[in-house]
């Protein structure tokens, strides 16, 4: 049987080290005991949304608080090149399968696309619940794929704005990559070895994007 994957905090990952304990939310604890139905000492995953994979087993079968044991945590590389995809919103539910299809398979971001010919229409309040739900829906391809980044859901945009939307999600997706290495780093090999590493600059580099091939999910292996 397959470990069951289960979604923590980012604030949590400086606490996962082999031996601790992490106490899971009450939405995750109770989908995990109540609705999967885990029993104290089964096998699960956590993941963070950002490169952590950390593997451990339950604790405490607590529906209002489950605990996991870690038992080893590792920090996975994002994929490369970025693929983000700017898609024009379609009525129904379409959009839903797409977001989720599409951060499943591993695309670092998606745009929503308001175009000239587009049948859907969102004014502020149902734009932002639009997109609270497709970062949910990001939440829990993660947890299905088991793929360790989260995919930025960009808030909507028009056809002029879309390039310099893709552009702003890939300068947070720099920041997201850079911090999780340099963390990974000080905990995992500078304060063994003795060194001090330099913190990230605060200069961005300019990226481009192209399109590429389907890539493989090593996440999944």
């Amino acid at each position: 049987m397959s470990p069951l994957r289960v979604w923590i905090d980012h604030e949590q990952a400086p606490a996962c080290k082999p031996g601790a304990h992490v106490k899971l939310s009450a939405d995750e604890s109770a989908h995990v005991v109540r609705s999967l139905r885990a029993r104290r000492g089964d096998a699960v995953v956590l993941l963070d949304g950002e490169g952590l994979v950390v593997e451990g087993k339950l604790a405490s079968a607590d529906g209002d608080g489950a605990m996991v044991e870690v038992i080893r945590a590792r920090t996975a590389d994002p994929l490369s090149p970025a693929i983000y995809v700017a898609q024009g919103m379609p009525k129904g539910g379409t959009m839903d399968d797409l977001v989720r299809i599409c951060c499943e398979a591993g695309a670092a971001g998606v745009i929503p696309l308001e175009t000239a010919r587009c049948e859907v229409k969102l004014d502020a309040d149902r734009a932002r619940t639009r997109r609270e739900r497709w970062q949910q829906q990001a939440v829990e391809a993660c947890k299905q794929s088991g793929h360790p980044w989260r995919a930025e859901i960009s808030a909507r945009h028009g056809w002029p704005d879309c390039l310099q939307a893709s552009t702003a999600c890939c300068c947070q997706r720099s920041r997201r990559v850079r911090a999780r290495s340099a963390s990974s780093f000080t905990s995992q090999r500078a304060v063994s070895s003795g060194m001090t590493p330099a913190a990230p600059a605060s200069q961005q580099m300019r990226t481009k994007s192209s399109i590429v091939p389907p890539l493989g999910m090593p996440w999944a292996t």
